[in-house]
């Protein structure tokens, strides 16, 4: 088994994994085997089933210090069909280039404690060219898209900008209060890989193709390629960038797993630089460590 690059790996509301880990009682190593022997099977397969290329993927499924992220905002109750995430999308999806790619993951803005708290954050955080006096922050549906030039970031809000449930939109592309709580609450949806659309499919058949989400992403010619959903969810789905959190340390202690054989708890380790470097990354790198917090 060669072992490989995997660049991202979900097990922050995936559990398959824990539960395998604990079940079978699987060490670190065995773990680190257990996790690169599913990776190769689902390379191959993406391959040779769907003719796509793994590494091709690697700026919608990392966040790219070139490029940006953005959290469109949706007030759903100017919406009179209750299937409002359709109607948005259907507004969202024609603005697109084929020639692009990007993780999408939507939801609505579900904030159970401190809603007083979070309502402030998000109207400081929201950049708005509307009245939003009367806005209810409970009726706001999110469409979160990373991998965005500067040219295609502005699109998304021109191109909204007369659209009446279109509120505006919060720039996540460095780390903010709200990213935060996007990294809780946001579903993955699809993955825009230039014309084509790549979703998870709850069977295990790499055969199929079935746009399972009902989006309308083929009235505007994008094909449909189907990853079935264990597969799609462990190594597919974006992960909105976080602090390590505690009480959620597990998700990034398999994430090192599936790169090492040997993990270490984060907090006890030490970060050696030499002083020239930490110059110089102070000095050319500012922008950089911005992004990092």
């Amino acid at each position: 088994m060669s072992n490989k690059i995997i660049f991202t790996l979900e097990s922050r509301e995936n559990f398959y994994l824990e539960v395998m880990k604990e079940n079978f009682k699987l060490t670190d190593k065995q773990m680190y085997e257990a996790i690169q022997l599913a990776f190769n099977h689902f390379e191959e397969n993406l391959h040779s089933k769907k003719k796509i290329e793994y590494k091709d993927l690697r700026n919608v499924l990392t966040p790219n210090i070139n490029k940006k992220e953005i959290a469109l905002i949706f007030d759903s109750s100017k919406i009179k069909s209750a299937w409002y995430g359709y109607e948005v999308f259907d507004k969202v999806i024609p603005i697109f280039n084929k020639k692009t790619k990007h993780s999408i993951l939507s939801g609505d803005l579900i904030i159970e404690q401190n809603f007083y708290f979070w309502r402030e954050v998000f109207f400081e955080e929201l950049i708005s060219e509307k009245d939003t006096d009367f806005l209810n922050i409970r009726d706001c549906f999110i469409i979160y898209i990373n991998n965005l030039s500067n040219t295609l970031f502005t699109n998304f809000h021109n191109h909204l900008s007369n659209y009446e449930p279109y509120v505006g939109f919060i720039d996540t592309t460095t780390q903010t209060k709200l990213k935060t709580i996007m990294s809780f609450i946001l579903c993955k949806v699809a993955i825009v890989n230039n014309n084509e659309i790549i979703l998870p499919y709850e069977d295990e058949d790499w055969e199929i193709d079935q746009n399972t989400q009902g989006l309308p992403f083929e009235k505007y010619n994008f094909s449909i390629r189907s990853i079935p959903s264990l597969y799609y969810d462990l190594f597919l789905s974006y992960k909105i960038e976080r602090e390590d959190l505690k009480g959620y340390s597990l998700d990034t202690r398999i994430a090192l797993n599936s790169i090492t054989p040997i993990v270490k708890d984060l907090e006890r380790l030490n970060i050696e630089i030499d002083e020239p470097k930490f110059n110089y990354l102070l000095n050319e790198k500012g922008g950089k460590l911005k992004k990092l917090n």
